[in-house]
């Protein structure tokens, strides 16, 4: 592709050759090579315009920068207000706009966005379209699977696997969008048909995050500044401020009236192998009953999302209903068949607002005792730390506090922090640093009747130890120490760590 037409859309500045041809995109220097374009991306870490010179002897010689450069006279470069905005047309020029080609589909919000990506993909696969998904767990469409950095992409990322997933004959794409995606425009340009907004709570504020509540606020609102119908949860305390600037036509879900869906006779179940809920949903297209292989009042609301994505692109409730009965979401308040005589659950919680959703959800259920594993990642604020213990000290009957990411820091000083909150749990908690020590410390513990939560972990298969992702699948560990305490015959052991 020619370099000026690769630019079409940027507002670019600078007097370029129109021969010249580019042949992909890079903003990582170390991967640059003759006949790309780099992309000079300011970042909280580093800033890609002193990697130009990098890219340079790496054999590029075109770049897109939003200052000049210091190069060697054949290096050609356009710059533009705004390099990432820039990267994310150029990207969507480089790969045809394949976002025309299919449905698109964004899910913004605190909690739920993993949980309705994958329900809605289960209903609408099960009406016979083929669906993607973009998020925390990864892309995933047809049989590939593979790891993304981020909950959102890179916008160079998100076209590329747009264009993969039309290429594999996919309609539709349903994708997680972060606040952090939303601001930094990684989702810029794309026009969403649909965009759905879960919940708002205080999170992701910090120095390299949104300054505050506010700022968080109005990036999630942007998404429904670029979508055609957005499906809001009415119930939610900041929905007006979400849709005061919202460019679309508004539909609400929850529990309360007003609601176009609308979900009522909600009652939990708690059978061996099953901890979910059954409950009804009224639409505008009838009522019909449901069964959620997912606990708690809140998967009401997620299920409701995906009827009504579903309703939207012709599903119908009857196979809505039996795609949400098997639904079942790695990581997210995910049951593991482990012990016969107890429940055992695997869930991505790991801050004070999703602590206390998932405690308080299964103190419903009304556990002889509900014990639970967590720890606090590193390198994030301290505050947060204490929050979540204080959280589970008052709505555990036990705690297990371990090691959880903690990236550059000390375990031992976060696990300090934690116990800080620690108070009203005297008596009631223990701590054991090393994670795999203290998953078989809770497998042994367990009694009949009892519901063990493993926070934290979730869906990842690593520990993040100063910079390295060290092989860690809780999931595999909690089977394993279950077996041996069951006496029976040991599985492979895929556990590293």
């Amino acid at each position: 592709m020619l370099f000026c037409e690769l630019l079409q859309g940027t507002g670019y500045a600078g007097d370029l050759s129109s021969d010249l041809v580019a042949q992909d995109l890079v903003y990582d220097s170390r991967i640059a090579e003759p006949g790309d374009v780099f992309v000079c991306l300011p970042g909280a870490a580093a800033d890609g315009h002193a990697y130009a010179k990098a890219a340079y002897d790496r054999g590029c010689r075109l770049f897109v920068a939003e200052r000049p450069l210091s190069l060697p006279e054949d290096a050609a470069v356009a710059l533009v207000k705004n390099s990432r905005a820039a990267l994310a047309v150029m990207s969507r020029n480089l790969f045809g706009d394949p976002a025309k080609e299919l449905t698109v589909i964004g899910v913004t919000g605190t909690k739920g966005k993993t949980t309705v990506t994958h329900l809605i993909k289960s209903v609408l696969e099960a009406g016979g379209v083929k669906t993607g998904i973009i998020g925390t767990n990864g892309v995933h469409f047809g049989e590939i699977h593979y790891k993304t950095v981020n909950t959102t992409p890179e916008s160079y990322e998100i076209q590329k696997t747009f264009r993969e997933m039309v290429k594999a004959g996919c309609e539709c794409v349903c994708m997680e969008v972060s606040s952090q995606g939303l601001m930094t425009g990684r989702v810029a340009g794309i026009q969403f048909q649909i965009g759905v907004f879960t919940n708002l709570s205080p999170d992701h504020i910090g120095p390299t995050e949104h300054k505050d509540f506010a700022d968080y606020m109005h990036w999630k609102a942007q998404l429904f500044r670029q979508c055609d119908l957005g499906l809001v949860n009415f119930d939610d305390p900041h929905v007006k401020e979400i849709t005061a600037s919202a460019t679309c036509e508004l539909i609400g879900y929850g529990l309360s009236e007003g609601c176009a869906y609308r979900g009522r006779d909600i009652r939990l179940v708690r059978e061996p192998g099953f901890l979910g809920v059954d409950f009804a949903g009224e639409t505008p297209l009838g009522t019909q009953g449901f069964r959620l292989n997912q606990p708690g009042r809140f998967s009401v609301y997620n299920a409701l999302v995906a009827v009504a994505v579903g309703q939207h692109l012709g599903i119908s409730l009857p196979t809505a209903a039996r795609a949400l009965s098997k639904a079942a979401i790695p990581g997210r308040v995910e049951l593991v068949d482990a012990l016969p005589f107890c429940t055992v659950v695997l869930d991505f919680a790991h801050n004070e607002v999703s602590m206390h959703a998932i405690l308080e959800t299964l103190r419903e259920y009304h556990p002889k005792r509900l014990i639970c594993l967590f720890g606090s990642v590193g390198d994030r604020s301290q505050l947060r730390r204490a929050a979540m213990a204080q959280t589970a000290a008052r709505l555990c009957d036990y705690c297990i506090l371990t090691s959880d990411n903690p990236g550059n820091e000390d375990p031992m000083s976060i696990l300090s922090d934690m116990e800080k909150g620690m108070g009203e749990a005297k008596g009631r908690y223990v701590t054991i640093p090393d994670r795999a020590a203290a998953v078989k410390y809770a497998v042994d513990m367990a009694e009949e009747g009892d519901i063990l939560l493993f926070a934290g972990k979730g869906h990842e298969d690593y520990q993040l130890i100063h910079g390295q992702r060290v092989p860690f699948c809780e999931r595999e560990l909690i089977r394993h120490y279950a077996a041996l305490r069951l006496g029976q015959p040991e599985a492979e052991d895929t556990v590293a760590g």
